[in-house]
């Protein structure tokens, strides 16, 4: 069926779970884009499939590999060179991404893919207090925010957020577990009310 001339069928073919990985991998060279993207988002594409996809000249394919959750680390790694942005924005989004492949993204241009860094539960705090510089202008309020609400982000960094001109992300360094009862004093005096009340509620918790 793979090699079934009604695009239709081989269509149906690779939706399917239950087609076999060969199958999947022939429909990979299909000459219908949305055929190869069916074969992307299939949960039985073989990480082999998916790492040659990631070759494919169709942007909306590769989008779909870089959402794959049977993704090898050498695929992300080459997709995170790829030139569109949604691509590099999805790696750094996938839950799979190596932290030395986050921290080269923390240098992308694009504010989607340097987001998505600043949210991924596998970034190292090194990368995270890099993010945290609000006079690099890359490194935008949404970007900071993110850090300043990580769980990886280390205690120096949310001390020094905590002069963040945005009121926001200071008030998001509140509210962080990993935040030092320093920060937390320092912040039982912050010029807004929402946060001087958020850090004595937590310093009232931890003196308990």
């Amino acid at each position: 069926l793979s090699h079934y001339p009604n695009k239709y069928v081989r269509r149906g073919v690779a939706k399917n779970n239950n087609t076999h990985q060969d199958t999947l991998h022939k429909l990979s060279d299909d000459p219908h884009w949305e055929i190869r993207e069916l074969v992307a988002s299939n949960n039985n594409t073989h990480q082999d499939t998916l790492h040659k996809l990631s070759d494919d000249p169709d942007k909306w394919v590769r989008h779909t590999v870089a959402k794959h959750n049977n993704i090898r680390q050498d695929t992300l790694t080459k997709l995170s060179d790829d030139h569109d942005e949604y691509v590099r924005e999805l790696v750094a989004s996938h839950n799979n991404t190596h932290k030395d492949i986050l921290h080269k993204l923390s240098d992308d241009p694009e504010l989607g893919v340097r987001w998505g860094v600043a949210l991924n539960n596998n970034t190292h705090q090194d990368t995270l207090h890099k993010l945290s510089d609000h006079t690099d202008p890359l490194n935008t309020v949404s970007v900071r925010k993110a850090v300043a609400s990580h769980k990886n982000t280390h205690q120096d960094t949310l001390h020094k957020l905590s002069d963040d001109p945005n009121l926001y992300v200071r008030k998001e360094i509140a509210s962080n577990n990993n935040t030092h009862q320093d920060t937390l004093h320092k912040l039982a005096s912050d010029p807004d009310l929402g946060i001087r009340r958020v850090a004595k509620q937590r310093l009232a918790q931890l003196t308990r």
